[in-house]
């Protein structure tokens, strides 16, 4: 029989771990992120995530406690890249609406871990700091105390909604569904939907995206200007 270094036979050989105290949690947390991108949120268990960092399962639990605290990381690790534009002159309208472009880019960039930013997202540690410079601009930029909190939430949920909306109808498929729905459905009675075909496929655009965004940021503009 073929033996393998120590004596063993060369088909019994167990793969060297990685020696003890050799992983971080930041290793851990972006491991995960990972395999979450690749494989989806409900895959993901602790005993894939030390086989895909080639260490036993119960050093993971020297990092994190659970698999919730685990997705939370992964989630507050996406955002922690979200960056507030720091561009000289800048106004509200960069400052804010240039930071929910980055969130909706990395909740887009992340889809299956988009849940859990939707749903933890301004309580998520990466995200209380830049809550606290953004609205401290609005309140700069003439918001009262009140407005600028509605304000940023009239914005945010805007977009948060529009990622929700958007992830599960982008790319081919979606448009390719709704030319079959056109197809079976007779002109008479449908004659304003066949008409406006060729715009209803861009429900789940960057160009619908900016379109509402712009509204919504002339409105608040408008109610701004109108309190000062």
């Amino acid at each position: 029989m073929t033996q393998g270094a120590g004596g063993e036979p060369a088909g019994r050989q167990s793969r060297q771990r990685a020696p003890r105290g050799s992983i971080t949690r930041e290793r851990v947390v972006s491991m995960a992120l990972e395999l979450i991108d690749e494989h989806g949120l409900e895959s993901l268990t602790m005993s894939n995530l030390a086989q895909a960092l080639d260490v036993g399962t119960m050093s993971l639990y020297r990092h994190v406690a659970n698999k919730a605290e685990l997705v939370q990381a992964a989630a507050d690790r996406v955002l922690a890249t979200v960056e507030i534009p720091r561009a000289t002159g800048a106004d509200w309208h960069d400052l804010v609406v240039g930071y929910l472009l980055e969130w909706r880019a990395g909740a887009l960039a992340h889809p299956a871990i988009a849940s859990i930013i939707a749903e933890r997202a301004l309580a998520l540690p990466a995200a209380t700091d830049d809550l606290e410079e953004l609205l401290g601009v609005l309140c700069d930029a003439g918001f009262a105390d009140d407005e600028a909190v509605r304000a940023f939430y009239t914005l945010f949920s805007y977009v948060l909604g529009f990622v929700v909306w958007e992830l599960p109808r982008s790319g081919d498929t979606y448009h390719d569904n709704w030319d079959a729905t056109m197809a079976g459905l007779p002109r008479g009675p449908y004659r304003t939907l066949h008409s406006l075909q060729q715009w209803l496929h861009t429900t789940a655009s960057e160009e619908q995206f900016q379109y509402g965004l712009r509204h919504l940021v002339d409105t608040l503009d408008r109610s701004r200007v109108q309190q000062s």
